[in-house]
């Protein structure tokens, strides 16, 4: 009979030091499924990011000088006249990728500088017709300042903001 005893004591012990590395296992399995899901649910997350922010971005330069050259006839349906578009195609971001520990940004902030001069109630609506049709554009800053040369026109410094970035190559 002891020996009996002693026999499943050992089998008893066994099947005690499986069910705890189960146990274990089943813990690190959940842990690493976990893991998993937080990897993937970020992955998601970036891509849906990034076509976010494709929405509102340049890909090309062209696409950049097409709109100013969209703002242009917008300033003409208003009857302002435009008397300077610079465009500024050096990067005016801050430096960002002194700070990126994982992968360089491939963005740049660019820079289109409007000088227009008309008649003051007509520029709010062509601020609001930017605003609607090119939404590429972001307005940065704006001053107004009178005319000497025309008694009911003000001159218009504007600065708009966009931005480029590299297409993306499949990962």
């Amino acid at each position: 009979m002891g020996g009996f005893g002693w026999y499943n004591y050992g089998i008893y012990s066994d099947i005690n030091k499986a069910k705890t590395t189960i146990k274990n296992f089943d813990s690190e399995l959940k842990t690493q499924d976990q893991v998993r899901n937080n990897i993937i649910e970020l992955q998601e997350q970036r891509t849906n990011s990034i076509s976010d922010l494709e929405k509102n971005v340049f890909f090309t330069m062209r696409e950049y000088e097409l709109a100013a050259v969209q703002m242009k006839k917008l300033a003409t349906k208003y009857d302002i006249d435009v008397i300077s578009l610079n465009l500024r195609s050096n990067d005016t971001f801050p430096e960002l990728n002194k700070f990126s520990k994982v992968k360089t940004v491939p963005i740049e902030r660019l820079q289109i500088d409007l000088r227009l001069s008309g008649k003051f109630l007509d520029i709010g609506p062509f601020f609001d017709d930017v605003e609607k049709e090119i939404k590429l554009v972001n307005l940065h800053s704006y001053k107004f300042s009178l005319d000497k040369n025309a008694a009911k026109q003000v001159i218009a410094d504007i600065v708009y903001y966009t931005y480029q970035m590299e297409e993306e190559q499949g990962e």
